[in-house]
């Protein structure tokens, strides 16, 4: 198993609509991509300093999954048209997972 983190923090000059529209847009992502065995997502809290602005943690069966997942064209609009206009940086793992944890 395969478990993809990935943080985004936004664009200084970004606003709560634009945060709201990443949430909601990865709240879809599940429905229309195959190969997603769990999606978690989330936008931080504001309980720590440097924190990033969201984050995803999924888990895909294999390796071709994942690479599946980032080929999608719904992972693809998302990127494009979400997050380009709000991306002020980030960072993605993937790593190894024993299936019981």
């Amino acid at each position: 198993m395969i478990c993809h983190v990935w943080s985004m923090r936004m664009k200084p000059e970004s606003t709560p609509e634009q945060r709201q529209a990443v949430l909601d847009a990865l709240a879809t992502l599940p429905e229309q991509i195959p190969g997603i065995l769990s999606f978690t997502f989330g936008g931080d809290l504001g309980m720590g300093r440097d924190n990033a602005d969201v984050v995803v943690i999924a888990r895909f069966a294999d390796e071709a999954d994942w690479r599946a997942y980032l080929a999608h064209p719904a992972h693809d609009r998302f990127a494009e048209d979400v997050v380009t206009p709000v991306y002020g940086s980030g960072a993605a793992i993937q790593f190894p997972v024993d299936e019981s944890s």
